[in-house]
């Protein structure tokens, strides 16, 4: 009998492939509340509505909903918009093409030359 080689299959049980998914049902100022997904504090979620979508971090928690700061603009975003937990913190690529280089607070490059290619951390 042929054995089976598990430790190439061993990748597939890292990932998730449920979406944890919920719906934001206030905003006030830059303060987004919603009802679900479940996340922890500091993870990030993206936002998603018909028009756009925007990461924010989860800082809060109220009443049996979470809190959210956004992480760029609110414009596109409303009631109903659903929120999709990312199951992690805020992560920056990082390499040696940063030097040098101006980005926003997320690591995008502001400075309009070339983009830069990075490794995961």
């Amino acid at each position: 009998m042929e054995s089976i080689d598990f430790a190439k299959y061993e990748e597939l049980t890292k990932k998730s492939y449920i979406k944890h998914l919920g719906r934001v049902t206030k905003i006030v100022g830059l303060t987004i509340e919603s009802l679900g997904p479940n996340v922890n504090m500091g993870e990030v979620c993206r936002i998603i509505s018909e028009d756009t979508s925007l990461f924010a971090e989860v800082v809060g928690f109220r009443d049996n909903r979470i809190l959210l700061m956004p992480l760029g603009e609110l414009t596109g975003i409303g009631l109903g918009s659903v929120v999709e937990a990312l199951g992690h913190a805020l992560q920056v690529s990082v390499s040696d093409g940063l030097l040098g280089r101006i980005v926003d607070g997320l690591g995008k490059p502001i400075d309009n030359n070339e983009p830069f290619y990075t490794k995961e951390l």
